[in-house]
């Protein structure tokens, strides 16, 4: 009986490349699953940051509208004190305090 290392040689090779093939199809499997994984973790994540996007403005105000506000405040506080100071003045004159 004659020994045939072609045939032998074939078998590993063979062998070696089934096995190859399926860990490359594991890996794959294993890849497309946490893609799959991570892709749905993203869509949740976008979800969430578009409801406190939308929910920002009901929840804070921008340092502009504040300082806005504030001025339009202070503005209408300046008016009030004038305005209560010539009462004062007025009402001063009419008690005789002042001319």
């Amino acid at each position: 009986m004659e020994f045939n290392w072609t045939s032998v040689m074939i078998g590993i090779g063979s062998t070696m490349f089934g096995i190859i093939l399926h860990q490359s199809r594991e890996i794959r499997a294993a890849l497309n699953k946490e893609v799959k994984e991570n892709r749905d973790h993203l869509a949740e994540v976008h979800k969430e940051i578009e409801t406190l996007r939308s929910g920002l403005p009901l929840q804070y105000v921008l340092r502009d509208d504040f300082l806005r506000s504030i001025s339009a405040l202070d503005t209408k506080i300046d008016r009030m004190s004038g305005e209560v100071s010539s009462i004062s003045k007025n009402i001063a004159k009419l008690t005789g305090g002042e001319k």
